[in-house]
């Protein structure tokens, strides 16, 4: 047993972690994606922080899958509006594992957009994605200095079916990280 116990060795962990200058984070959405999160704060970012996303929920093609991830994005803590001081820019790739015949099915999407507004409402209309392998990159601009403020890199395997679940599961993630260096972290 540790001389310290168990509380005072988790304490002393997370002092040494925060001294190395790692980010301790809680727990993120459980289960839609297994994966790393890598991100870089490049400049500061507005106080307070008020995100606007480059697509606007009811300007996207599936505007139940974006809505999904504004509230993922809400629940990790962040405020959004569409007049925000930062835009959020997301690119996508969601592809298959490399199959038998050695090809990999792919797509790149801006946003969350792989799945259209039938698949998304219609569970037995949904395309299959749980193993698929998920690239997110994720662009913060300040809006008055026109700058690229945080940039954000998501590589994850897809854990579920349900598009919905994976993009407020993602929007947890970011809403949780923006604004913080990290390199590496697993969810």
């Amino acid at each position: 047993m540790h001389p310290l116990g168990p509380t005072g060795r988790a304490t002393c962990l997370g002092v040494a972690a925060l001294l190395s200058g790692a980010v301790v984070s809680g727990a993120y959405a459980a289960g839609a994606c297994s994966g790393t999160i890598t991100a870089s704060l490049a400049h500061s970012l507005p106080v307070p922080l008020i995100v606007a996303l480059q697509t606007h929920v009811d300007g996207s093609t599936n505007p139940s899958l974006v809505q999904r991830f504004v509230d993922g994005l809400r629940r990790g803590g962040i405020s959004l509006s569409r007049e925000g001081n930062v835009t959020l820019r997301l690119a996508l790739s969601l592809g298959a594992p490399l199959r038998a015949s050695g090809t990999m099915i792919s797509g790149s999407y801006k946003a969350f957009e792989w799945a259209t507004e039938e698949q998304t409402s219609a569970p037995q209309a949904q395309r299959h994605i749980r193993a698929d392998l998920l690239s997110l990159s994720a662009t913060l601009v300040d809006n008055v200095e026109q700058t690229q403020s945080w940039v954000a890199s998501i590589q994850c395997v897809v854990q579920t079916d349900d598009s919905g679940a994976l993009a407020e599961d993602i929007g947890e993630i970011i809403g949780h990280d923006i604004g913080q260096t990290i390199v590496g972290q697993r969810f």
